[in-house]
């Protein structure tokens, strides 16, 4: 899961917590995270994301802000809203959203909470900014397998979607706001992709297999989900799928994709290199002509 991050991997075989999944493994040697958890801002215009504790963003030119300049407590797992005046995040444990100021960084003075028991992460916008799903370790007043839940965008009505398969993760929203994308263990011993309709009933497997599938995001225009996949080979591979779970296709290594408002690239985390070895950190790749490029550097 996201939240569960891991400031260093070890060699050979590493925790995949850069990849929001603490419970995965990774072999892709990564001595050091320095970005993660990416998410588009709406205009497409720059990437906020998450680094040791702290959330920032980058233009495409590949100017850095600290976003969370101003507020010192560990935050991970930003997501913008749809009209980009505000950010979610989660901090110990709780999902909270502050307005971000012409500067484009926090407004500490508007950070409100919105949950405030349980274990909470993942937070993503509903297209209309109306609602927020997320996941959380609570089922009622008990404490449970990781499920997904929603909210208003003020953190009221709660409420925990029946049956999403034990230990779920990772909701991204339909671009029509009507149905959800996430991944879950549905007794394969591998994680797999989800998706299910706002309220819960529906639910139907995109991937079926023994392999690892997580990290879901819906395309701006509906048709494909983008995903991460472990397999058999070392690390991992960015994936596409239709909506009917059919076609998957590998794109390029990587993990944790996210796509760009005009569903023309994804932003991505996987491994680069420089003159002190490995780490991992943020790429953009365009889908038409395969290129990538490195977006933060250390």
């Amino acid at each position: 899961m996201r939240a569960r991050l891991a400031a260093a991997c070890a060699f050979a075989v590493v925790l995949f917590a850069s990849c929001r999944e603490q419970d995965l493994l990774r072999d892709i040697p990564a001595p050091e995270t320095i970005a993660e958890n990416p998410t588009w801002a709406p205009d497409g215009s720059k990437v906020f994301y998450g680094s040791h504790g702290r959330i920032f963003s980058v233009d495409m030119q590949g100017n850095v802000t600290n976003v969370s300049e101003n507020w010192n407590y560990y935050s991970v797992l930003p997501d913008v809203s749809p009209d980009g005046n505000w950010l979610l995040f989660a901090s110990a444990g709780q999902i909270r959203k502050a307005r971000l100021s012409q500067d484009g960084v926090i407004d500490t003075s508007t950070i409100v909470a919105l949950t405030d028991r349980g274990s909470n992460f993942d937070p993503a916008w509903s297209p209309d900014g109306q609602r927020v799903a997320y996941v959380s370790n609570l089922s009622g007043d008990s404490v449970d397998f990781y499920g997904v839940c929603c909210m208003d965008a003020d953190g009221a009505n709660r409420f925990r979607l029946p049956d999403t398969g034990g230990d779920a993760r990772d909701p991204r929203w339909s671009p029509d706001g009507s149905m959800l994308v996430y991944h879950g263990y549905v007794g394969h011993g591998g994680a797999e992709i989800l998706v299910t309709s706002a309220d819960g009933t529906g639910r139907r497997l995109l991937t079926n297999d023994t392999l690892d599938d997580v990290r879901p995001d819906w395309s701006p225009n509906g048709q494909t989900i983008a995903f991460a996949r472990r397999g058999k080979s070392p690390g991992h591979a960015i994936c596409l799928v239709d909506t009917a779970g059919q076609g998957i296709e590998e794109v390029t290594t990587g993990c944790d994709p996210n796509w760009s408002p005009d569903g023309q690239s994804l932003v991505f985390e996987d491994i680069a290199k420089d003159a002190d070895g490995d780490y991992s950190t943020l790429f953009v790749i365009d889908l038409k002509s395969g290129y990538r490029r490195q977006l933060v550097w250390r």
